[in-house]
């Protein structure tokens, strides 16, 4: 996917309500948006000009045990915060797979996270033992390039939502049922990650402890840590909203505000919402099949009035905001997030055995408006 070509000193400007501020102190790397061969022999992994050695093998040869070495010395990460568009994480996070440890944290930022998520799981990291600590976000925050790729506006103050995916040997929600604390002042805590100096899986589960820290000291982001089965419920309401408002702005090529109160989108919403619940309740049904327990009822938000409302709130609170989608569109990009949203529903509903035409006609019509360019003349 990506080849290095270089890093050095940057700062990023970050404006907020017509104020700008820099911050800088940190190394920017440049990539190519496709796997270059030509580039991999004139430069190596750091971006330095690759110099000929004499070799009976010749230079290229040479290089290769050398490269194997380099590459295998580069540090592990500890923490990873993802921020690119669904579509390009798993090309980015196997360009890096190798200085990813079980150690190591991942946060999943963008839109989409939790197909992105189980894709994550199926073609990065299918061994268990290997894989990283996970922290799944959901980010209502608005913001866009002013000229890219440093100059960047908050244009819509949101929430940081994020939980941390269970690993099956440690309790991270442990305090949320501590019988010593009043239940109406449990919370989550840093200290059931790991807080003993002692602890022999210490180092395994640091970073997961520092990285959960950075993020709830981000203030002005209004971090909130909520448990995993919380978190879920968030995800799931996040993606019904995308799935609405992203093809359909993209489709019409309109603001968002211009979906609200049209008798035809709100018939085609309540439908997408109706299809989504199904699924949900689909899930529901199959988890208690499998667990050998009743059926838990799916939560309030996630029934189709509550995602028809939640889905007209947001339209009409980012009324003047054009969605990513379109964005992309106008940009002339011909890559969509649609699998990750509603073609994220279609395969609950294949697996589940459902039939959910609406939701398959949105993924359909978004991939034909993509595929044909938007100032193409009769």
């Amino acid at each position: 996917m990506a080849v290095a070509r270089r890093a050095k000193e940057k700062e990023i400007i970050i404006e907020r309500d017509g104020c700008a501020s820099k911050v800088s102190g940190f190394q920017t790397g440049f990539t190519s948006d496709k796997p270059d061969p030509i580039t991999n022999l004139v430069f190596n992994e750091r971006g330095v000009l690759r110099l000929p050695t004499r070799t009976d093998q010749g230079a290229a040869s040479a290089n290769l045990p050398e490269n194997t070495r380099r590459r295998e010395q580069q540090p592990t990460i500890e923490s990873l915060f993802v921020t690119c568009k669904a579509f390009s994480t798993i090309p980015a996070l196997q360009q890096i797979r190798h200085r990813l440890r079980p150690q190591s944290t991942v946060v999943l930022c963008q839109n989409g996270g939790l197909g992105v998520y189980e894709q994550l799981l199926y073609q990065v990291f299918p061994n268990p033992d290997e894989r990283p600590h996970f922290v799944l976000v959901s980010n209502t925050h608005g913001a866009f390039l002013r000229h890219p790729p440093m100059h960047i506006v908050h244009a819509g103050v949101g929430a940081l939502r994020y939980g941390i995916v269970p690993d099956g040997r440690r309790d991270f929600e442990k305090s949320l049922s501590d019988a010593n604390i009043r239940p109406a002042l449990r919370r989550l805590n840093v200290d059931d990650i790991v807080s003993d100096e002692e602890d022999p899986l210490r180092d395994h589960y640091l970073s997961l402890r520092n990285t959960i820290t950075v993020l709830q000291s981000l203030s002005e982001l209004h971090p909130q840590w909520e448990s995993y089965d919380r978190l879920q419920t968030t995800l799931r309401q996040k993606l019904v909203v995308n799935s609405v408002v992203n093809p359909i702005t993209m489709l019409m090529g309109c603001r968002n505000g211009e979906l609200y109160g049209n008798p035809s989108i709100d018939r085609l919403i309540v439908k997408i919402c109706s299809e989504a619940t199904s699924v949900f309740e689909a899930e529901a049904k199959a988890r208690a099949m499998l667990n050998g327990t009743e059926v838990v009822p799916i939560p309030q938000e996630l029934k189709t009035k509550n995602l028809v409302d939640e889905c007209r709130r947001v339209i009409k609170l980012t009324a003047g905001n054009i969605s990513s989608m379109l964005a992309d569109q106008r940009r002339g990009h011909t890559d969509t997030e649609i699998d990750f949203f509603n073609g994220y529903l279609l395969g609950l509903g294949r697996r589940h055995n459902l039939f959910m035409p609406v939701n398959s006609t949105v993924v359909d019509m978004v991939k034909i408006r993509s595929s044909i360019p938007i100032d193409s003349k009769l």
